[in-house]
């Protein structure tokens, strides 16, 4: 749509709706980090737990209620613990990953609209949120 032949729409309105954009953007960019934080003190803790010995790597990537039913006492709590690190690990190089992707849109909301126009639009918005 071309927003000078539009009828309803508005040059500002556009703006407003990038500027929108941008916070929910900056939001989830938070709650990456928030989860990264998380997920490295969980590694950090999981850091000694060691090597798959080679009698249980075979359940590396057996389901938990499998390796339930077939494991019991220390080997199955040694499971549990590895694949509980091997997931914190790979959901932390995820997490770092759509972080990126959520970063890469922010720049790209960014450079949508010359920075003058941005910087009003998330004015008019930060008004239009505080309640009256």
């Amino acid at each position: 749509m071309d927003i000078t032949k539009a009828r309803f729409v508005t040059q500002d309105d556009f703006d407003d709706s990038i500027a929108r954009n941008l916070e929910a953007r900056e939001k989830e960019i938070l709650d990456y980090m928030v989860a990264e934080a998380v997920l490295t003190e969980s590694a950090t803790s999981l850091a000694g737990v060691g090597d798959w010995p080679k009698a249980l790597v075979k359940y590396k990537d057996v389901r938990p209620d499998r390796v339930a039913a077939q494991l019991t006492g220390a080997d199955l709590a040694t499971v549990n613990q590895l694949q509980h690190r091997d997931r914190v690990q790979l959901l932390l190089t995820t997490t770092g990953q759509e972080k990126e992707k959520a970063e890469t849109s922010l720049a790209a909301l960014e450079a949508t609209i010359p920075s003058e126009r941005l910087d009003t639009a998330v004015t008019r918005v930060k008004a239009a949120a505080v309640p009256a």
